[in-house]
């Protein structure tokens, strides 16, 4: 399990001190940052379950800075499942957080840009005609590159690279 427990804090603890006190603020950024860290290891059963603990303080996020990046590891998360099930059970719903996202960037936020780019190639990969996937990661990482996200950018690569691995004679 993905446990969010060294030096400076202990999860378990944590957890228990919010429901105690009945800081769903807190609480929400614990799962928030689980959720983060189960896209990075790409733990899928964890990203889905803490998406939905988010469910129940999705409005601790909106309007915030991290809305977007909520969004994104939560798309990012449900491509990944409806892969690994060969399934499209989230694809509307991804489809709508990019909407919103292309909506943010439209309106200045710009570190949403390769965001939206890795959610578009991830989706790309999704169908059957793989024209023009490479040059779709492509542009995800070097949008990530240019804004200087190296999370991004190392993710983009990431996701890229497994769904490469799928395609021996693809490249």
């Amino acid at each position: 399990a993905l446990v969010l427990t060294g030096d400076a804090m202990d999860q378990d603890e944590l957890i228990k001190v919010c429901l105690r006190t009945n800081n769903m603020a807190a609480l929400s950024s614990v799962w928030y940052m689980r959720l983060q860290l189960a896209c990075y290891f790409q733990s899928w059963n964890v990203a889905l379950a803490m998406i939905e603990k988010l469910e129940q303080s999705r409005d601790f996020f909106v309007g915030t800075f991290s809305f977007y990046h909520h969004k994104f590891f939560e798309s990012l998360a449900y491509i990944a499942v409806d892969r690994q099930n060969a399934t499209r059970k989230y694809q509307s719903k991804v489809a709508k957080s990019i909407k919103e996202l292309k909506k943010l960037f439209n309106c200045g936020t710009v570190s949403c840009e390769p965001l939206v780019l890795l959610l578009e190639a991830e989706v790309a990969s999704l169908q059957s005609n793989k024209n023009g996937l490479k040059k779709a990661y492509d542009e995800a990482v070097s949008s990530a590159e240019a804004k200087e996200m190296s999370n991004i950018r190392a993710l983009a690569n990431e996701c890229a690279g497994t769904v490469f691995m799928n395609y021996d004679d693809y490249l």
